[in-house]
């Protein structure tokens, strides 16, 4: 019967559709909402309640809060074929860096720097930074600083000039806003 229910109309159902991936879609909304509506009241309220920071995404953290936004987040981290189209199809465009994490966001390639790079996340001192606070504007060029828990091995130190090279293509801009593509 719910079949019949979700078919086109054209087949002869009643054209509702997946009221599942409806119901993700929507949810999702609010997620680019939040990244979106920075100085909206619903956004402060959410990020004092949940604990929420600036990120342009809610962070990955559960809470023990219940509520509407704690399932708006579920959704997002649960696995499934929704929430992996969602997070396979947007992307980060950096600007000052302040709402970007360096490590954890996908903002310079389709896959984060921690997964690119998992060796080197392990050895950094500086795995929850925003990208803003990676480096600083000297004039116009952006100069990264990363930092190390210790020493580098050889094998490290190899990854490290990769990862440098990598991000000579990669600039904050000091006048932009960071945004969610």
């Amino acid at each position: 019967m719910w079949d019949v229910v979700q078919m086109p109309k054209k087949q002869g159902g009643l054209g509702v559709g997946d009221l599942m991936i409806k119901n993700a879609a929507l949810l999702f909304k609010w997620w680019w909402r939040y990244a979106c509506e920075e100085g909206a009241i619903w956004r402060r309220v959410v990020q004092s309640l949940y604990e929420e920071d600036q990120n342009l995404l809610p962070i990955k953290k559960t809470t023990s809060l219940a509520g509407p936004w704690r399932d708006i987040k579920q959704i997002a981290w649960k696995e499934s074929p929704t929430s992996r189209a969602f997070f396979e199809n947007i992307s980060v465009r950096v600007g000052k860096g302040s709402r970007v994490n360096f490590w954890l966001d996908k903002w310079a390639h389709k896959l984060t720097l921690r997964e690119l790079f998992p060796m080197l996340f392990t050895l950094s001192s500086q795995q929850q930074e925003k990208i803003s606070n990676m480096g600083w504007f000297e004039g116009q060029l952006w100069r990264w600083t990363l930092t190390w828990k210790r020493q580098p091995s050889p094998v490290e130190q190899q990854q490290i000039i990769e990862l440098q090279v990598f991000l000579q293509q990669m600039q904050p801009t000091r006048d932009a806003n960071d945004q969610l593509l």
